[in-house]
């Protein structure tokens, strides 16, 4: 090392933050408990994207025990420029990112560090990580797996592509050569997954590994007195597309070397990523409830391919919860609200696969001799005949709109 780069950081570490205080509090501490087992000299960067919470007054409280380069951002910049210009000003010579609200297991990203210390031909060290419950102190299961430590070329965009499809891999989480990072970042967008997109730009210029030793710790239950909302969580409830998008810019590579029962193969394994990401994203949606509209189309395209073992609840579910949402939204007699009302002894069936939404919405009448409200729909399990509505709708006619 020359004595001029002597006293810089082996490693920049990269958090962007914004109005995340408690989250960051508790991730300083995890890392001031743990820093002695990196084995390198390091930074720590964090990038404050004008949060209006106690930041700042957090940051300065691991001031002392941490080396922080703390950068307040005199306006909210957006997450990528906050990313951006932190790996702008990282001065180590490999540089790694973690969330504000995730965690660094670092002995093993140590270990990565050395790993590129002793392979200067390669760029990028990938890894899976866990998922991890910090409440209950326990790391669930990886998020990928790689059998064996693998090592895609330079150029090689061929062994990438059949990596990433076969294992089903997303190479989100690395530690890499700051000059590399720099080089490739790109900013997001709507139509190719940008890690794919970025990974691609790497095996342009260098070879990469991936590392079966995980480093990262994504908690998906932080405090139990509080949640979040999770940005990956997030983007997989709607990205599938871009996901097919980053796969194929990446075998747009190598798609003029293969022969046509090559590449049809390698669009059979695009289209099954791409619906098992729709499934995930499909699993999310149905455990956060709502939406049941969109989550029944979802569903419908799984199922019109004939990946009906990939919904994580029977088809009907969808379609029924989706005729439910249908219903409760009519609004025949705007600007006044509708009521939407069945008769106790006329319960329509569909009612026991509704989720909770529905039944709570819906107007239990019991004596047929009362008159009807004028703005009443009523829902029957059977065609309606004469029950003095002023507008009514059976569940066969309402599945009907969603077969």
């Amino acid at each position: 090392m020359n004595p001029s780069t002597s006293s810089l950081p082996v490693l920049s570490i990269c958090v962007p933050t914004f109005n995340r205080a408690r989250y960051l509090d508790s991730l300083l501490a995890d890392l001031s408990a743990n820093i002695g087992e990196l084995g390198h000299s390091y930074e720590l960067l964090i990038g404050d994207n004008a949060s209006e919470d106690n930041t700042a007054e957090v940051v300065r409280k691991y001031e002392g025990k941490l080396a922080i380069r703390y950068f307040r951002w005199p306006e909210n910049v957006g997450q990528y420029h906050n990313m951006s210009r932190l790996f702008e000003s990282a001065q180590g010579e490999y540089l790694v990112y973690v969330a504000d609200d995730d965690l660094l297991m670092l002995e093993p990203l140590g270990r990565h560090v050395a790993c590129l210390d002793a392979n200067p031909d390669v760029g990028a060290v990938f890894a899976p990580w866990f998922t991890h419950d910090r409440v209950a102190g326990e790391d669930f299961g990886l998020f990928y797996a790689v059998a064996q430590e693998t090592r895609i070329p330079v150029g090689d965009h061929g062994t990438l592509f059949d990596f990433l499809v076969n294992g089903h891999v997303f190479p989100e989480i690395y530690v890499a050569r700051a000059s590399l990072v720099r080089e490739v970042f790109s900013k997001g967008n709507m139509f190719a997954f940008f890690y794919f997109v970025d990974i691609a730009a790497m095996v342009d210029r260098t070879a990469v590994l991936f590392s079966p030793d995980p480093f990262y710790r994504q908690v998906t239950r932080y405090f139990a007195d509080e949640s979040r909302s999770q940005g990956g969580h997030e983007e997989v409830k709607v990205a599938w597309d871009r996901y097919r998008g980053g796969l194929e810019y990446i075998l747009a590579k190598v798609a003029h070397r293969l022969d046509e029962h090559n590449l049809a193969w390698c669009h059979r394994a695009i289209d099954h990523f791409t619906r098992v990401r729709m499934s995930v994203g499909l699993r999310l949606r149905t455990q956060a409830g709502g939406d049941w509209v969109d989550n029944y189309y979802i569903a419908n395209r799984l199922r019109c391919v004939g990946n009906d073992s990939l919904l994580s609840a029977p088809y009907d579910f969808y379609r029924i919860n989706a005729a439910f949402e249908y219903l409760l939204g009519l609004q025949p007699f705007y600007p006044r609200p509708a009521v939407v009302a069945y008769y106790l002894d006329d319960p329509p069936k569909i009612l026991s696969q509704a989720r909770d939404f529905a039944a709570a919405n819906l107007v239990v009448l019991t004596d047929h001799s009362l008159p009807l409200l004028d703005t009443t729909i009523l829902l029957t399990s059977r065609e309606p005949a004469g029950q003095g509505a002023a507008f009514s709708v059976s569940e066969a006619e309402l599945l009907a709109r969603f077969p």
